[in-house]
């Protein structure tokens, strides 16, 4: 498994996965589906930087890039949110934000699961959470829940890719 591994110059280091991906997970389901995962990983080593923000159909019903810029915000103004058709790989391209972080058989949910935009939003709750930048990139299966774009110390500009998986 190459994914991003190849790059020519040695002190431009590839993301590596968050430690808390559920690396078995991802195993797995790369060896089940190694054509969907190297599009996905040959899209990351792109220009990312120059990309305008916007949607990007690299596979159709399979594999979507969003970038977005926006600001981070205070915890109270991000939601926990699940998938349940796609898999997110996100990662910050510019800036830094933190991630939070919940089991879904552990959270609570606030909401019916939206089909249409493939997301459920949960219910104000404690959860893990980190520091998402450049030097990492994350793993969202359906079994997990997340709160993107909460500010890491102040309200600061993030670029980031969020690459939507399809699940099965």
């Amino acid at each position: 498994m190459e994914r991003l591994n190849n790059n020519k110059n040695p002190e431009s280091r590839p993301p590596e996965f968050f430690r808390g991906t559920d690396m078995l997970r991802f195993e797995k389901d790369y060896d089940e589906r190694v054509e969907l995962w190297d599009a996905a990983f040959n899209f990351l080593k792109g220009d990312l930087a120059a990309m305008a923000p916007g949607k990007y159909v690299l596979i159709e019903g399979q594999l979507i890039a969003n970038i977005s810029e926006y600001l981070t915000r205070p915890v109270e103004e991000a939601r926990w949110e699940a998938h349940r058709k796609f898999i997110d790989l996100q990662y910050v391209i510019a800036g830094a934000e933190q991630i939070g972080i919940k089991p879904l058989a552990s959270a609570v949910l606030a909401g019916e699961y939206d089909a249409e935009n493939d997301v459920v939003f949960f219910a104000e709750q404690e959860g893990k959470f980190v520091l998402a930048d450049p030097a990492k990139m994350f793993l969202f299966f359906p079994e997990d829940v997340h709160r993107p774009g909460v500010l890491w110390n102040s309200p600061a500009p993030v670029k980031k890719l969020v690459l939507k998986i399809a699940a099965e």
